[in-house]
Order: structure tokens, then C-alpha cells, then sequence
């Protein structure tokens, strides 16, 4: 497999080193074969949450409530850094980066519950890379969705919409691909569905709606499963899905003939999302796209850190510094999540951008015989300034601009330490 293309693939399917220097000598699309295997395994959040929570949240005093928001928050940082940590894992990089795709996509935000956070993030965890369906509805029956779209009071007497309008507008057909009367069946087909004290999934059937609903010009005595085979059915819902992965892992604004094809080979194989990144990254258009997306926050500060093997220790630190680049893990802005792309960058963050490589280098030493370490452990090229290309190769994926290896070749001549983190501040270090 062509070296432009193996980091390509690596950057853009994982957060770095998932696969070691041998696989390269593979052709393409056994590279790819091998990177999807690493995926196999699953590694769940752990977190156990304190004893007595529900208790305390509907019957206690103010001041165990304050403290045990106090716990909750710090709860959540934790669980933030500790994903972090897995995202860097070279053996959980895959799946993990599919895991971040649908944080954003199925966005649910409540920093008083962690054990919601958890369960969720958990839940995407399991069917990130699995079909589409099991997905959905897993999601559905998530204390942290059902909660955080009001799903919970949704009852025959008194239908609740929320649930209904974001799980066909956001997760599955988008905008002007129902109506208003679909939105008002499918709330009804969702009536019940809800969670018990010990935060499980529970189908209350007294608050069920059991009269005939008609959605998509269909009628039937439909519940929430039959709703989501419903949605399913339409081709729509394929090529929704279909063109948001690509625009995470492809291009910003890839043209419909390309999302159509892949689309339909999703529909075409029980939405099975595994098999679909597998054709994608297997294919020519991936592989033209290099240097097409802007690096969100996470994987910016993921991709530091699996090159210069460092793992934040200080999680406050952690997760300022998410919140100071506009994407903190476990709090999206709002319902759709984030927007990404061009949203990442302002004069702001894109200053903490440029400094962030040599503030974490500082961190790591500085010195010259680390360097060379990270150097044949991490990008596996000797430090000699003649190879500032071969450099520039794995974590830019292009050649130097002539001005940008002039800067280099000055700074290799007057302090080598720091060429590493000088070229990881170049604006073009911020594009995968």
C-alpha cells in the first residue's frame, strides 16, 4: 500500500498507530481487512455509580442533592479522560473513533446523571460498528435518551413529541422527510417507553397508546420497534446515514452520486455499518481526499498524544482544554451535536492549535534523546534534517510547502528537539 495512503487510512478510520509499519507492505485492501479486525474487541467505560442516587435525587435534602452533583460532575470528567485513554489505545482505535461518530450523532447531554453517560456511551460502544437498527433501537431504550428527550412523560393522555421529531429529523431521514401527522404517530407508537428506579429500560403498558397509527401512509396498531422497521424501510434513511459517515470520515461536502452508491449498498446490506466503512475505505474516492477535513478537537489532542505516547494525568486540564478548542466529550452544545468542520477553527482556538503540540512536548521533556524516541517508535524515521519530508509524509500526508520547510531547516539547525512539535503546529497539521 502506497505510504500517503496508509496514513491516510490510519488518520482518518482510527486516531494514529493502529496498525504497526509491517502491514503497509500489504496490499490496499488487506491493509484494510487487517485495520477493521482490530475492531473486533470492545472495552467498556467502567463506572459504578454511587449507592442510592435515584433515592437521592427525588427524595433528598438540598445539600445531598449539591454534593451529589458536585460527585456527578467529576464523575463525568473522569469518564471523559478515561475515553480519551481509549481512543489512544492502537488496539481500540477503530471502533472507538465510530464510537465518536455517534456521541455526535445520537447527542444526549446531562451532567448530573454519569451513569446515564456511561450506559450510553457503553450502548454506541457495543453497536457502533454492527447494524444500524440494533443501534437505533438500543439507543432508544437509553435512560440517557429517553431523559434527555422527555420520552419519559411520553403517555397515552398526554403524548410528548420530542422523542418522535429529533429520532426521524436527526438520527435517521432529516429535514422534510415526514410530517407533522408522522411526527404526532410515531410519539403515540413511543408511548410507554420509559426507565425504572434501578435505571433500566421499562415498558410501561398502562401508558401505552394501543390505537391504529398512521405513519408514512401506513396503519397499524404500530409501537416503537415497528416505527424504527418503518423508517428503516425507507431508502431515505440509507442515504441520511450514509452521507453524514462520509462527511465525518471522507469530506465535508461529498457529491451525491458518491454517497448514493454507498447508500445503497448499505440499504442493500441490512445497514450494516462495519461493512459499509469497510467499502469506503477499500475505495479510490477515499484515498483522493487527503487533507479534506478539519481535525476536531478530540482527535487533535488524541493524535498529539499517540505520537508522542502522552497520556493527560491531569483530567481538570483535560477537559479545559476540550472546552477551550469547542468540544468537550459527554457535553454536545444542543441536541444535533456538533457541527464540525469550519466550526472547529477561530483566530482563538486555532492559537491554542498551533501551541498545543509544543506545550505537550514541554511536557514530555524536551529533550533530544526523546525525540529520537518518539521519532523511531511513534513516525518511525531517523532524525536527520534531510528527512524533514519523510517526516512531513506520515504526519502531514504531502509534501512541505518551501516556505514551511525553510522554517524547519532553521529550527532543525538551531534546536533539533523542537522540529517535531514545530511541524505538528503548522496549519496543516490541523487537516486529516
Amino acid at each position: 500500500m502506497e505510504q500517503s495512503n496508509y496514513y491516510h487510512l490510519l488518520q482518518r478510520a482510527a486516531f494514529g498507530s493502529a496498525l504497526g509499519q509491517e502491514v503497509m507492505k500489504k496490499k490496499q485492501d488487506k491493509v484494510v481487512d487487517a485495520l477493521m479486525a482490530t475492531a473486533v474487541g470492545i472495552k467498556p467505560l467502567e463506572f459504578r455509580p454511587p449507592k442510592g442516587v435515584g433515592e437521592i435525587m427525588m427524595m433528598g435534602s438540598a445539600a445531598q442533592k449539591k454534593d451529589l452533583q458536585k460527585a456527578s460532575r467529576e464523575a463525568v470528567m473522569r469518564l471523559n479522560v478515561q475515553w480519551m485513554r481509549q481512543m489512544g489505545d492502537p488496539d481500540l482505535m477503530v471502533r472507538e473513533k465510530a464510537v465518536l461518530f455517534w456521541h455526535g450523532h445520537f447527542a444526549t447531554v446531562d451532567r448530573n446523571r454519569p451513569d446515564f453517560a456511561a450506559s450510553m456511551n457503553n450502548t454506541l460502544r457495543e453497536y457502533a460498528l454492527g447494524d444500524f437498527k440494533s443501534l437505533v433501537l438500543a439507543v432508544s431504550r437509553e435512560p440517557a435518551m429517553l431523559r434527555f428527550l422527555n420520552n419519559q412523560q411520553n403517555k397515552a393522555s398526554h403524548p410528548n413529541e420530542n422523542f418522535a421529531r429529533e429520532l426521524m429529523e436527526l438520527f435517521t431521514l432529516g429535514q422534510r422527510h415526514y410530517s407533522e401527522q408522522d411526527i404526532k404517530a410515531v410519539a403515540r407508537a413511543f408511548t410507554g417507553w420509559g426507565f425504572d428506579r434501578e435505571q433500566e429500560f421499562k415498558f410501561r403498558q398502562k401508558w401505552h397508546d394501543q390505537g391504529e397509527k398512521t405513519i408514512f401512509g401506513q396503519s397499524g396498531n404500530f409501537g416503537g420497534e415497528e416505527v424504527i422497521d418503518l423508517i428503516l424501510e425507507k431508502e431515505r434513511c440509507a442515504y441520511f446515514i450514509t452521507e453524514k459517515i462520509c462527511r465525518y470520515y471522507v469530506c465535508p461536502n461529498p457529491e451525491v452520486h458518491q454517497v448514493q452508491y454507498f447508500a445503497d449498498t448499505l440499504y442493500q446490506d441490512q445497514y450494516h455499518i462495519g461493512r459499509l466503512l469497510s467499502r469506503i475505505f477499500k475505495s479510490d474516492w477515499f484515498y483522493e481526499q487527503k487533507g479534506g477535513l478539519i481535525k476536531s478537537p478530540v482527535e487533535l489532542l488524541v493524535g498529539i498524544g499517540d505520537i508522542f505516547d502522552y497520556q493527560f494525568k491531569n483530567e481538570k486540564a483535560a477537559v479545559a482544554l476540550q472546552r477551550k478548542m469547542g468540544q468537550v466529550l459527554f457535553s454536545p452544545p444542543n441536541v444535533a451535536g456538533w457541527p464540525g468542520d469550519r466550526h472547529w477553527i477561530d483566530s482563538n482556538t486555532m492559537a491554542i492549535r498551533m501551541n498545543l503540540p509544543f506545550a505537550l512536548w514541554s511536557g514530555k521533556g524536551g529533550k533530544k534523546e526523546k525525540q529520537e524516541r518518539v521519532q523511531k517508535e511513534r513516525v518511525n524515521t531517523k532524525w536527520e534534517g534531510e528527512d524533514l519530508e519523510a517526516l512531513s509524509a506520515i504526519l502531514l500526508r504531502k509534501p512541505l510547502t518551501s516556505a514551511s520547510r525553510e522554517i524547519l531547516s532553521k529550527m532543525h539547525s538551531n534546536n533539533p528537539a523542537i522540529v517535531l512539535p514545530a511541524m505538528m503546529a503548522l496549519p496543516e497539521f490541523q487537516l486529516a
